[in-house]
């Protein structure tokens, strides 16, 4: 599995969907960031979801345009 740590601003709130599987319903979170560019202007996008009780806290604790 790969893994990145990505640090920037929400585009936009999270949004929770549930989706059936084997094992009943599991909780998946999408969220856009937003990342500042070290070098010149603008900034990078990243589409990131999240699946199960980490996507519940991500919905529940983080909001559009904080810092994180």
């Amino acid at each position: 599995m790969n893994s990145i740590i990505i640090k920037g601003r929400l585009t936009r709130d999270p949004e929770l969907k549930y989706a059936d599987t084997k094992n009943g319903q599991q909780a998946i979170c999408n969220f856009d960031v937003a990342v500042d560019k070290t070098f010149g202007e603008g900034a990078d996008f990243f589409r990131c979801q999240m699946w199960g009780k980490r996507g519940e806290a991500i919905e529940k604790y983080l909001k559009k345009d904080k810092k994180y």
